[in-house]
């Protein structure tokens, strides 16, 4: 589902409010989601919300260098288990965290993970590749803070 839908259902928006965005989005290039907040429609957080829900419903891999990581994200798996696992925190929300990783549904990994992190946890697929460049990238600058 688009986030504009999703932002639609949450916010309850009428059909010329979205219209608005879209038309603002066309020539603008901003994504949806910005163009919504800098309008009043919405807030960061309900942007949030609805990113989480995105890729909670996602069946095919995401694409970790298009939607980029939510730095919060990051605190609820350490860098150690994100590199042993291949995993990382892409978004959280009240209610889950979203972990992107290669690994298989069946693989054991997933449920080391699920009990070491003190959220309810969804796994979306990625591409191997882009989960240890995410790794080193995100994490490169926690690491050296501390």
């Amino acid at each position: 589902m688009r986030i504009g839908q999703i932002l639609s259902q949450m916010a309850n928006w009428t059909h010329h409010e979205v219209e608005e965005i879209l038309y603002e989005q066309t020539g603008t290039r901003q994504r949806f989601g910005d163009i919504a907040v800098a309008l009043g429609y919405c807030d960061a957080d309900q942007v949030r919300q609805a990113s989480v829900v995105q890729l909670a419903d996602r069946k095919q891999k995401v694409d970790l260098q298009r939607i980029g990581i939510d730095a919060q994200a990051l605190s609820f798996l350490p860098y150690s288990l994100a590199r042993r696992f291949h995993a990382i925190p892409i978004r959280i929300s009240e209610d889950q965290l979203i972990v992107a990783t290669d690994m298989p549904a069946d693989h054991p990994g997933r449920e080391i993970l699920q009990n070491r992190i003190a959220q309810p946890v969804r796994f979306v697929h990625a591409d191997a590749q882009q989960v240890r460049e995410a790794i080193d990238r995100y994490y490169a600058p926690l690491c050296a803070g501390g």
